[in-house]
């Protein structure tokens, strides 16, 4: 809003450039009528343009309510240069989702009935309630003429206005295994994952499934950094020997650093081609070069949180490729993540491939923020490189230790203790007493003397009588049983 005072001396200036006889002089700021008139709210601060496209890339644009909520906070803290970013915030622009029958000239109507309606509307309309539209509190936000971020809000978001919120739904990927958002892509060296990286972004351009569930398709980026051309046709063709070819998939083999123009790249390339997922493989190849006075964790979550920002200012997935440490966890998956823990302290999610080069089967573990169900997949690879789901991770595996058991204790009929068994299956005592357990109340092994584990004894009954057939020949009666 322009101050009264300085709006008469626009209309001056324009009554002195065209005189009008006819009008009556324009009244003077002391003028009784203006005095007596109502106070103008007071100018609203601005968001930066960057931040307001971080708020309206976040809020639902299906939503009546919400999308006229839209344009009357717009029409307060814009006034008329607000119409254009209501436009192209209708149109999805900025998530990608068309309003539903989107009508250029009903939406800038519906804005020019906003700035009308402006004296109507009660002040909440600003951009207190525009953050809260899209879920942030002003303090993640920055404002024209500010360089730290936040403004003069300290009151955050309520929990009665977070209540009211209206989100639109996540974007998966994949069903129920990858959403819209950050998320590494972990596993030893040589052991596929960027064939899984390769493979997902063909489902993706396709629209087929991966793991038998739906995915949805769009444009795919894959940054293969260690890759050539060469491999990556070779790779594609036999992923897909049904045919490749499809301008729904962008590669690339070399990329800038994060930090010498590489995250300014990405932000371009998304806006141009406003991809489902972008997979940046590996860290390793774009990652900054550590500060001398960073910690190992500062430093790692630093290299990764301006990723996951983008991830989530623009709706759509970033997957990293990295790498796991050459230990093994038995308890966090993550801890196996080559790093420190800043790294996926930084991002939404990871999905950490276990095993090791020429394992027949291997574990799948789905952490993240909104994966609702984080179960471990039991996965292999097949001879053309693609992977296959086998199925929940605690039903395939324990079927395999099962008869693993079995089949050693086949060889030891006399028995064997918990010791004897982990030590020969090369597993940890605790998970074997834990996996006997069960098997004794199943019924498939039999706790015996000493602490020893047998299969249980088969009982074998008298065989029936066989009966005897005769065959007569001219040498005898033969006997037949």
């Amino acid at each position: 809003f322009v101050p009264r005072e300085k709006l008469l001396e626009v209309f001056a200036l324009l009554e002195a450039l065209h005189p009008d006889k006819t009008k009556k002089p324009l009244p003077s700021t002391t003028s009784p009528a203006l005095s007596q008139a109502q106070p103008v709210a007071p100018a609203v601060r601005r968001l930066t343009e960057a931040s307001l496209i971080q708020v309206l890339t976040k809020i639902d644009n299906q939503t009546e309510p919400i999308w006229s909520d839209v344009a009357n906070c717009l029409a307060r803290t814009y006034g008329s240069e607000g119409e254009e970013f209501f436009v192209r915030y209708s149109q999805g622009f900025y998530n990608g989702k068309p309003y539903a029958d989107f009508d250029e000239a009903v939406v800038r109507a519906r804005f020019q009935r906003a700035l009308t309606e402006l004296a109507k509307r009660p002040d909440g309309y600003g951009n207190k309630k525009l953050a809260a539209l899209a879920g942030l509190s002003l303090a993640q936000l920055s404002f024209e003429g500010t360089t730290a971020s936040g403004g003069d809000d300290l009151d955050g978001i309520t929990a009665d206005e977070l209540g009211n919120l209206v989100f639109p739904p996540l974007i998966w990927v994949i069903q129920d295994i990858l959403p819209e958002g950050s998320y590494l892509l972990s596993a030893r060296p040589k052991t596929g994952k960027s064939w899984m990286a390769l493979q997902i972004c063909l489902c993706v351009a396709f629209g087929a499934n991966f793991f038998g569930k739906t995915t949805t398709q769009g444009t795919a980026v894959y940054l293969a950094l260690e890759d050539n051309h060469r491999r990556l046709q070779s790779r594609l063709r036999s992923l897909r020997p049904s045919g490749y070819k499809t301008t729904e998939l962008h590669l690339f083999t070399s990329w800038p650093k994060f930090d010498q123009g590489g995250i300014e790249k990405l932000i371009a390339l998304i806006e141009k081609h406003k991809p489902i997922i972008v997979v940046i493989d590996t860290l390793a190849k774009v990652r900054p070069s550590m500060g001398r006075n960073s910690s190992v964790y500062e430093s790692d979550y630093a290299c990764l949180a301006p990723i996951t920002e983008v991830a989530n200012k623009y709706r759509t997935t970033i997957l990293i490729v990295t790498h796991n440490r050459k230990g093994k966890s038995e308890v966090d998956p993550l801890e196996q993540i080559s790093g420190s823990l800043g790294l996926s302290g930084s991002v939404d999610g990871a999905l950490v491939i276990d095993g090791n080069r020429g394992d027949e089967h291997y574990t799948l573990s789905l952490i993240g923020r909104d994966i609702p169900d984080d179960d471990d997949l039991a996965i292999e690879r097949v001879s053309n490189g693609e992977w296959r789901l086998l199925g929940q991770a605690k039903q395939v595996f324990v079927s395999a230790e099962r008869k693993a058991i079995k089949d050693l204790l086949v060889l030891h009929p006399s028995g064997l203790a918990p010791k004897d068994i982990a030590d020969q299956l090369t597993k940890k005592q605790s998970a074997v007493r834990k996996l006997l357990a069960s098997m004794v109340a199943d019924g498939q092994v039999v706790l015996a003397r000493k602490g020893l584990y047998t299969l249980p004894s088969t009982t074998f009954s008298p065989s029936p009588a066989i009966p005897t057939h005769t065959h007569s020949s001219s040498f005898g009666v033969i006997a037949v049983r």
